[in-house]
């Protein structure tokens, strides 16, 4: 990835404002960000485009969150995207669910954002590396 083509990042949940705020704080940060609100428009956006990172909700009308993770590894080139859980179910088997799939963390809500954008810069950030260690 050059530095004219940012990383792209999918947030997909069905609350209009949870995208919203999500969106804008990314956008600071310099990255190419779409929202999706329900699982069925995300399936449909990551055809459309593959993203860097994708930011998933569970609970979703139509389509869930846990029916997206069941879906895009049946199609090879969607099968190795990033995801960051970011959901309401915060019960032990909701959590041990998600890690069931190979999701790179699960946030629980109410959340931290500066822990959520610290987490994506570490996964598709633009930060150069120190070679100097």
């Amino acid at each position: 990835m050059s530095s004219s083509d940012p990383a792209h990042v999918l947030v997909v949940d069905d609350e209009k404002a949870t995208c919203d705020v999500i969106r804008f704080n990314l956008e600071a940060r310099g990255y190419s960000v779409d929202t999706a609100m329900d699982g069925d428009q995300a399936l449909r956006k990551v055809v459309d485009r593959v993203p860097d990172l994708m930011i998933l909700d569970i609970n979703m009308p139509g389509v869930s969150g846990w029916e997206v993770l069941d879906l895009l590894p049946e199609d090879d080139q969607m099968a190795d995207i990033p995801i960051i859980i970011l959901s309401g179910r915060d019960s032990v088997q909701d959590i041990s669910t998600g890690w069931s799939y190979e999701i790179l963390t699960y946030f629980t809500k109410p959340f931290d954002m500066d822990d959520l954008l610290d987490f994506v810069d570490r996964v598709v950030g633009e930060v150069e590396e120190d070679e100097e260690s």
